[in-house]
């Protein structure tokens, strides 16, 4: 059997909406900025989970284990993707995660991704992916590598 993600059935990658940057597209500043831009999020803010993210959990988050990397992960290789999404003229600055623990979903070992809006500590979504999903799937098309990451 093929590893697959856990896909979504509603993709809300649109470029007159969204803009995303994988983490492969940006350099070491970018990347630390991503974790800068968590970082001041989450001393001005808890976080919360919007109602579309409740509805997507499987397993339970540790949010001790997920502010604990933020804070103190010798390394950034937990910050996935920055995107901007913008409704109504405005826009939400986000960092896609993946959490630092295993959990087991649908009967897989599995990784819990987080989408942060970091502008109010909001959990706008999460999903899995198998821990032996290595992204053949993933379609860079989504990405835009010139997209400017917001300053801190």
């Amino acid at each position: 059997m093929r590893n697959q993600t856990f896909n979504s059935k509603r993709r809300t990658t649109n470029g007159n909406i969204q803009q995303k940057k994988h983490f492969t597209q940006m350099d070491n500043k970018e990347v630390e900025t991503c974790a800068n831009l968590l970082r001041n999020c989450l001393r001005n803010n808890r976080l919360n989970m919007s109602e579309h993210a409740q509805s997507k959990l499987k397993a339970p988050i540790n949010f001790k284990a997920l502010v604990g990397m933020i804070f103190k992960a010798p390394d950034l290789n937990y910050i996935i993707e920055y995107n901007e999404t913008t409704r109504y003229e405005n826009t939400s600055h986000r960092v896609l995660v993946r959490h630092p623990q295993v959990t087991k979903v649908d009967g897989f070992l599995s990784y819990t991704y987080i989408v942060i809006d970091v502008n109010n500590g909001r959990i706008i979504t999460t999903y899995y992916n198998k821990v032996t999903d290595h992204h053949d799937t993933l379609n860079m098309s989504y990405y835009t590598q010139d997209l400017k990451i917001m300053e801190v």
